[in-house]
């Protein structure tokens, strides 16, 4: 393989090396996220919120947005410490984080699966965690 077949491939390992450590810093910037939301809803322990929280290393929680949002959420699931969980775990959630970090176009452009819709052709949220 002579020196100009190898440019490629090292450009490539070197966009993957840079994504792999932004997706680093994005995952840290989110625990802190949680963390600091956690504190400021002392009704429950850190430890248990980790335990339900999606996956550990899934990419797609860098896209989670932070505590404000998570409020919103908290108080969509009725203040359930487990529905709050499967909730943050969900492909839903963390479209509609995506959709607010990207804007509403470049989401468009990324994303063309079709929702699940239920029986009035309303989308579902499927409480499930994500398998990413």
């Amino acid at each position: 393989m002579g020196s100009d077949e190898q440019e490629p491939i090292a450009e490539l390992i070197n966009q993957v090396a840079m994504w792999k450590q932004l997706g680093r810093e994005l995952q840290q910037e989110l625990d802190e996220s949680l963390l600091e939301w956690c504190r400021e809803h002392g009704d429950f322990e850190v430890e248990d919120v980790m335990r339900f929280y999606a996956g550990k290393g899934s990419k797609v929680r860098a896209l989670l947005p932070a505590s404000e949002a998570m409020d919103v959420l908290f108080d969509a699931a009725g203040g359930d410490l487990e529905v709050f969980a499967q909730l943050l775990s969900t492909n839903a959630f963390k479209q509609g984080a995506a959709k607010a970090l990207l804007g509403e176009d470049a989401w468009a452009q990324c994303w063309t699966k079709d929702p699940v819709l239920d029986e009035l052709g309303e989308p579902v949220l499927e409480l499930k965690r994500a398998r990413l």
